[in-house]
Formats: structure tokens, C-alpha cells, sequence
């Protein structure tokens, strides 16, 4: 999962990766408040707590399908808006 910022754009550092699936998609679509209460550490990456407590998240990348919601957050900073639709 680190590696697919690099494969779908030009970003050329790792990405770290929380994602949330919902069967029912959107109408009961929450991914943040999921990660919120998240078991799993999904907050701590978001709030820079715990073993991420050093990264410096310059980069995010966000994609959103029906049922999937998917970030990654980087360390290298990137200028680059890419928007890749179906």
C-alpha cells in the first residue's frame, strides 16, 4: 500500500494509507467518523499521534469510489493536483 502513490501518479515517496469500506455506500457513508473511533490507530496517523507522532504530513491524497474511501498521507511535499474520475 506504500507504494501506490508512486504507481497511479508521479509522487515519488511513500504513502501511509488509512481506508474504510461501508457496503451500504453512500447512505451511511462515515469514513472520518469511522476513523475517528478507529481500534486499528486510523486517528493517530490523521493527528500525528503515537508511532506518527514524527511524520510531517506534507501530501494527501483522497479517493472515494461507491463504497471505499482511501487516503494517503505523505511526508514529501507535492504541488501536484491530479483527479482521476470514472
Amino acid at each position: 500500500m506504500w507504494n501506490k502513490p508512486k504507481e497511479l501518479t508521479n509522487y515519488q515517496s511513500a504513502g501511509y494509507e488509512i481506508a474504510y469500506y461501508n457496503s451500504n455506500g453512500f447512505s451511511t457513508f462515515r469514513p472520518l467518523d469511522r476513523w475517528e473511533i478507529s481500534k486499528k490507530g486510523h486517528n493517530k496517523v490523521i493527528l500525528n499521534e503515537g508511532q506518527w507522532k514524527k511524520a510531517k504530513w506534507e501530501a494527501i491524497g483522497v479517493g472515494l469510489t461507491e463504497h471505499y474511501a482511501c487516503v494517503w498521507f505523505g511526508t514529501l511535499t507535492d504541488t501536484t493536483v491530479v483527479q482521476i474520475t470514472r
